[in-house]
């Protein structure tokens, strides 16, 4: 199911499919090695997707959770950790966007 509805949201979206086959490359090595993913931390960071759902006034990329979730799917369908990474720290960023100071 695709519900993307902008060609930005979509250019993200691209832009997870390509992190995520990077994570498959080395998920079940990692695994099986137990431990953090920081190098693919380190990467989701660059990436600047932990910043979709900030609203754009406040540095972020101003997305909606549809697309919010569509990366974490994606995340998901290779590695469930780097999933829970990426949601957690997406949905606490949200508190931004609720700020009213």
């Amino acid at each position: 199911m695709q519900l993307i509805e902008t060609e930005e949201s979509q250019n993200y979206l691209d832009l997870a499919k390509s992190l995520a086959k990077e994570f498959a490359q080395t998920a079940v090595e990692r695994d099986a090695q137990g431990g953090t993913p920081k190098d693919e931390r380190d990467r989701l960071r660059q990436s600047n997707l932990l910043k979709l759902i900030v609203p754009k006034e406040y540095g972020g990329l101003g997305q909606n959770w549809i697309t919010v979730m569509q990366i974490t799917r994606e995340f998901a369908k290779v590695d469930s950790s780097i999933a829970h990474v990426f949601s957690y720290r997406v949905s606490a960023s949200n508190f931004v966007a609720l700020d009213t100071d």
